[in-house]
C-alpha cells in the first residue's frame, strides 16, 4: 500500500521511510520571523544586535520569500 493522500512522496506501507514521512507530515511550517530594525532603534539596541549577527545572517533574516 503506497501513500496516498501527498501529491509527490508515495511509500509503501510499514518502512523505515514511510515512518519518517508519517512522523513529519502533520508537522506546521513554522512561520518566517524578521528582525524588527525599528524597535531596536528605538530601544538603543541596533548597532549591537548588528555586530552580533553579522551581515551573512542578517541578509537571510531578511528574506521575504515564505
Amino acid at each position: 500500500m503506497h501513500r496516498a493522500d501527498h501529491p509527490i512522496l508515495k511509500f509503501e506501507s510499514m518502512t523505515t521511510e514511510w515512518n519518517k514521512y508519517d512522523k513529519f507530515n502533520d508537522t506546521e511550517l513554522l512561520q518566517h520571523q524578521v528582525i524588527d530594525w525599528r524597535w531596536l532603534s528605538e530601544i538603543g539596541s541596533k548597532e549591537e544586535v548588528r555586530e552580533l549577527l553579522g551581515q551573512r545572517l542578517i541578509n537571510a533574516l531578511e528574506c521575504i520569500e515564505t
